[in-house]
């Protein structure tokens, strides 16, 4: 029998794509919300709002376009709560303020629950400590 070193590439179903793109979404805001607040060692930080972008090129102008796929906001206490390591990603957004698209994969986008945006400093504006 010979053996080749070569890897063959099996697709996967599209819903299994699909399901699993919406759970790596909701995983990285989940990851991204905590290690915010646990690089706050001062606890200053009481409150995330998270929305999740993706830009895409819009099917009949071939421009881009940015959809909102997550949002998310999460208070020190109750995100604290959560059993992250107990609870699916859905699970966990469930018990937040939380909105996810029903199909990221197309996108379907989802409105933030915070829009406001704010200007970037310039680093010369930043003082120096």
């Amino acid at each position: 029998m010979k053996t080749r070193d070569e890897i063959e590439p099996v697709p996967s179903p599209a819903d299994e794509r699909e399901e699993l793109y919406t759970s790596v979404v909701a995983q990285t805001a989940l990851r991204t919300v905590h290690e915010v607040f646990s690089s706050d060692t001062e606890g200053v930080i009481q409150s995330i709002v998270l929305n999740g972008y993706v830009t895409t090129a819009a099917h009949a102008t071939d421009r881009d376009v940015r959809h909102c796929l997550i949002t998310m906001q999460a208070d020190r206490a109750e995100f604290g709560r959560l059993a992250l390591a107990q609870l699916g990603p859905r699970a966990c957004l469930e018990q937040l303020r939380s909105l996810i698209s029903p199909n990221p994969c197309e996108p379907e986008p989802v409105r933030p629950l915070s829009s406001r945006r704010r200007k970037r400093a310039s680093p010369a504006s930043h003082e120096r400590l």
